[in-house]
């Protein structure tokens, strides 16, 4: 659908964050749009210092099956075989996905609700939790890497990475013992960063979105994908705030559509302009390619990867500028998290 972008300065940059220096696919195609790379880069291992890895990458794997990313799960898996876990330790993290066990089921009945929103989450999955003995800032981070997932999955499969399946079929053998080598740990998380837990937020409208991962690395990587992504003028201010009240609206998020509005009334839009826009995906003044642009949005919500992924194609041929494209992917990525996220409220 789209091919790589080479930007070397970038390409340095987010090689810090993986695995001995290893540059993933999805990243070159995201490299269109640095901020986007930077933010999908930080969703590769979990961030967590309360919750251990191994409940971390059950989290992660549980996301990776709800949102059908074959992609995001095939390399979940490899980098833990090249992180030295061995292939029935794998596995069983994979049975306790779907474990019925007192001590799994209530987080993965969460991770499951959190990122299909078909059940939704509510009150009494964040009790279960809280029941279950995780403390606040646990199930911050839990909350934290399942709308990071849910972040990547769809940038992923939006754009039909393909999986890297060299990585896959050799992460068990001599490549990873090598790659695990130069790496030297066998970790499947990252340890945030005292600058990362110390993050103070700003205030707008989607603050209390960002406020529901603090305390963790995560506020601090939501807040900064919020910005990078509204300041980006590949697409419009305005035409972002709208791809994110119609996904909103079509995963009936009350508190994320609320936010949109709030924001684009703080631009000038009177209330009864976004409701209109929102409805018939025909805000004022927007061009055709905005309004495309909004029709595809909505097509995001709900889908079957096959068939979003073959609307993306077509959307691709309309409007064949690889900035553009993968710009829009990114967006409709972030408004998708943040909607699931916006349940929680």
């Amino acid at each position: 659908m789209i091919e790589g972008h080479t930007d070397q300065d970038l390409e340095k940059e987010l090689k810090r964050y993986m695995y001995a220096g290893l540059y993933p696919d999805v990243l070159r195609r995201l490299a269109w749009r640095p901020w986007l790379a930077r933010a999908e880069v930080r969703c590769f291992r979990p961030m967590v210092s309360k919750i251990s890895p191994d409940l971390a990458a059950l989290t992660l794997f549980i996301s990776c099956q709800q949102n059908s990313c074959r992609y995001c799960y095939g390399a979940a898996r490899s980098m833990l075989k090249v992180l030295g876990l061995p292939e029935q330790e794998i596995l069983g993290i994979e049975r306790a996905a779907y474990s019925e066990a007192e001590t799994q089921q209530p987080v993965s009945t969460f991770v499951r609700k959190l990122a299909e929103a078909d059940p939704r989450p509510g009150a009494a999955e964040l009790e279960s939790l809280r029941e279950s003995g995780l403390d606040p800032v646990a199930i911050a981070e839990i909350i934290g890497v399942v709308t990071a997932a849910n972040f990547s999955n769809r940038n992923c499969t939006f754009l039909a990475v393909p999986p890297e399946t060299i990585l896959e079929k050799q992460a068990g053998g001599l490549v990873g013992l090598v790659l695990r080598l130069i790496w030297g740990k066998r970790n499947a998380a990252v340890r945030p960063s005292r600058e990362d837990l110390d993050f103070e937020d700003t205030v707008d409208p989607f603050s209390p979105f960002v406020a529901l991962p603090s305390g963790t690395a995560y506020a601090r990587w939501l807040r900064s994908a919020i910005d990078a992504c509204l300041s980006d003028e590949v697409i419009g201010r305005n035409a972002k705030l709208f791809m994110f009240a119609v996904v909103a609206r079509t995963l009936q998020s009350p508190a994320f559509e609320q936010a949109c509005e709030q924001a684009l009334e703080g631009r000038g839009w009177s209330r009864e302009d976004i409701q209109s826009g929102i409805e018939s995906l025909s805000p004022r003044n927007f061009s055709q390619k905005e309004l495309n642009l909004l029709a595809w949005t909505r097509e995001t919500v709900w889908y079957v990867p096959f068939e979003v992924q073959r609307r993306t194609a077509d959307f691709a041929r309309e409007h064949t500028d690889p900035e553009f494209l993968v710009e829009a992917v990114g967006t409709a990525a972030l408004a998708n998290a943040l909607a699931r996220l916006g349940l929680l409220i």
